[in-house]
């Protein structure tokens, strides 16, 4: 166990660091601080593991990842802030073949999302988010590079307060099997704002199974002319009485989603 008497603040969060090759960890309880798999700058690690891992109460994020071959299982309760850098998983630019396998229970907290995959390339990433203000945000900040081939395998949104899957700039995302019971007062799926550089370029919404929404299923920023390749096959949901539509689409989007 790794034990920080009191969590930090403003800019500032308390780190348990992997940084080399092939690290390992292993049944351990972070408390008052984040793990990060990370070079910090100076390389990026590869081949490293964090089995039956969970940490607690991190100022900014529970978890922050960097690097290639990594195998994550664990659970992560109550990190990040509103902040939208601050998320109970944030892997970044740099993170390349990436398994995932993880709880994220907002508990109490206000986590911005609950995973957050920018510039990531090639991950499979199994999550049950509970709370946070979005379930899982694909794209990339601007500075960053496109997130590519991401696969949500059985993705659970339990109480997410807005939007469950957020995807930006990124290409040949896929989401099979997701469920979602109450919350996402906005939608399941919101499209980011997108640009002729930086848009969706293929995801996928496969077998999804929705209950008690308060938003719609997909919704989309009314000036994104560029984002193509959007699907959705085989799901069902059902909505709070008097709640609105399921699909709120411009007539810029109507040739974008299938």
């Amino acid at each position: 166990t790794f034990a920080n008497p009191t969590n930090a603040l403003g800019d500032q969060y308390n780190t348990v660091g992997m940084s080399h090759v092939a690290s390992q960890l292993e049944d351990c309880d972070i408390i008052n601080a984040g793990l990060v798999i990370s070079g910090g700058g100076t390389g990026t690690p590869d081949g490293s593991t964090a089995h039956n891992v969970s940490a607690t109460n991190g100022h900014r994020q529970g978890l922050f990842l960097s690097a290639l071959f990594t195998d994550i299982q664990g659970t992560f309760t109550g990190n990040g802030t509103s902040d939208p850098f601050d998320h109970q998983i944030y892997a970044s630019r740099g993170t390349t073949y990436c398994g995932m396998r993880v709880t994220c229970d907002q508990a109490g907290a206000v986590a911005y999302s609950g995973v957050k995959s920018s510039g990531v390339r090639k991950a499979w990433i199994e999550a049950n988010v509970i709370g946070c203000k979005v379930g899982f945000d694909t794209g990339a900040n601007l500075d960053d590079r496109e997130t590519q081939d991401i696969v949500y395998e059985n993705p659970v949104l339990n109480g997410c307060q807005f939007v469950g899957f957020y995807p930006g700039w990124c290409s040949r995302v896929s989401v099979r099997n997701p469920r979602a019971f109450g919350g996402l007062a906005t939608c399941v799926v919101a499209v980011q704002g997108a640009n002729a550089s930086q848009f969706v370029n293929g995801f996928d919404l496969i077998g999804g199974s929705f209950s008690d929404l308060q938003g719609s299923i997909f919704l989309f920023h009314p000036s994104d002319v560029w984002s193509l390749a959007i699907t959705h096959k085989n799901c069902t949901a059902s909505k709070v009485a008097g709640s609105g539509a399921f699909f709120e689409l411009s007539t810029a989007n109507l040739a974008v989603l299938t």
